[in-house]
């Protein structure tokens, strides 16, 4: 600010394009639907093939690829699709509130004006605008719980590699985080900052994939219409966010020793549950994946729109009555779950427990060679995990990244309402969060030399 040398006040506003995201545009060029069809024809009964006309689609006594055979994904773009852009925005203040200490706040918003997402073109109309619960449904199910989900072209439909996918622009998406942070010299070999991040994100779909198809069925999870570019919380949503670091040279003058620490406490991701399912169940909208349909979340132990059929495990037959009051405890144990009964969960409303990190390093001077001086580095990443092994461990749901859980499984359909039947193992009860099998679990140790020439 003018005149004030304690006081600077930053910010500005833009549209940004970003590395273009030649992936996701890609695909179109190489999933035609045609690129990965197989067609198998016994002896004598093989087509001609010229390098001039389309490849055969049939063997000669008319024997054709089967609906749900071996056809690649077909991926469009849309006509009006554009690279992704989005508009940002940032004002921070920085003040040197005395005793040595520089304090910072800032805020940053970010709204995508030509993000993407993804839908199925090859499903058709809705064939029940609301079910019982309130789910849009795209197809029928047999009274085993098996989906048949209406398609506009079934050679494209229930292949694990099919489908027509379109890429397509929302403006929907946005994210805004304001943070707060003190730093001060303590003396001349020592420094510490603490910052803190308070922020929301909300996206349509949030991009885990290369592939189209991957994105659809695992990057959203809508119980709607599922056309429509409803913005719900992001994947990689982290509303709280604590940084802290600390960093010390010790005082010896030939050969200076600098020990770095970092600190790092942030939200879990956010997750859904999901059905699981053999054979077709699990796919409670009959969309053609059981991936992307959260649950619904029953009023109580006696809901009329929950069904549990009898379970057999190790320890004997889990009845359903049983398998309602263990699935009714389940919801009263996580405010997330207990504040929705009633309803269809809503995407990623619920969340990981905490996550704590801590790394350290250590750069030691040592004595030059040749005129160039040599340092000694130790870098301890997850130094937490290596005082107690029970620490700096991610713990989520079902241990995966993929922001689901499949806690029920369904196993059939009810005959009078048509609504899924499940089993729901009490194991769940005392198994909510699993550590995730990454190796960010473990504690690393990095050992180098570095040169300076």
């Amino acid at each position: 600010m003018p005149g004030n040398s304690v006081s600077q006040v930053r910010g500005g506003l833009g549209i940004f394009a970003g590395a273009p995201a030649f992936v996701w545009m890609s695909n179109a060029y190489a999933n035609t639907g045609l690129k990965f069809a197989q067609l198998t024809c016994a002896v004598g009964n093989t087509p001609a093939f010229s390098p001039t006309l389309p490849p055969p689609m049939a063997c000669l006594d008319g024997t054709a690829i089967e609906p749900g055979g071996a056809v690649g994904e077909v991926d469009l773009i849309g006509q009006d699709t554009k690279f992704p852009r989005v508009l940002r925005a940032n004002l921070g203040f920085d003040r040197d509130i005395g005793a040595g200490f520089t304090a910072t706040i800032e805020g940053l918003y970010t709204k995508g004006i030509d993000d993407y997402f993804i839908i199925n073109r090859n499903l058709e109309a809705p064939v029940v605008a609301s079910d019982p619960v309130g789910r849009t449904v795209y197809g029928t199910f047999n009274g085993s719980g098996q989906s048949s989900p209406a398609y506009v072209n079934t050679i494209y439909g229930p292949s694990s590699s099919g489908g027509v996918y379109e890429l397509l622009n929302t403006s929907e998406n946005y994210s805004w985080s304001l943070t707060g942070q003190l730093q001060k010299r303590f003396t001349s070999s020592f420094f510490m900052t603490a910052g803190y991040t308070h922020s929301q994100a909300k996206d349509v779909q949030s991009f885990t994939s290369s592939r189209a198809i991957s994105n659809w069925r695992n990057s959203w999870k809508p119980s709607g219409d599922l056309r429509d570019d409803v913005a719900t919380t992001s994947s990689f949503s982290r509303p709280h966010r604590i940084v802290i670091g600390a960093s010390y040279t010790a005082p010896w003058k030939n050969y200076p020793t600098d020990i770095s620490l970092t600190y790092v406490g942030q939200s879990g991701q956010p997750y859904t549950y999901i059905a699981g399912g053999a054979g077709g169940r699990g796919d409670l909208n009959a969309d053609g994946t059981n991936t992307n349909d959260p649950i619904y979340i029953p009023t109580g132990a006696a809901d009329p729109n929950m069904f549990f059929a009898d379970l057999t495990t190790s320890d004997g037959v889990v009845t359903a009555a049983d398998q309602a009051a263990a699935f009714d405890e389940f919801i009263s144990g996580e405010s997330c779950l207990d504040g929705q009964r009633g309803q269809i969960m809503e995407r990623n409303s619920c969340r990981n427990p905490w996550q704590s990190f801590l790394d350290m390093s250590i750069r030691q001077s040592l004595p030059s060679i040749g005129g160039r001086t040599l340092t000694l580095e130790v870098g301890i990443f997850n130094l937490l995990n290596l005082l107690n092994e029970d620490w700096g461990r991610v713990k989520a749901v079902g241990g995966t990244v993929f922001y689901e859980e499949d806690v029920l499984q369904q196993v059939g359909a009810d005959a009078g309402t048509g609504l899924p039947v499940f089993n729901f193992d009490p194991v769940n009860l005392d198994n909510r969060y699993t550590v995730t099998s990454t190796l960010g679990n473990s504690y690393q140790v990095q050992i180098g030399v570095r040169a300076a020439f």
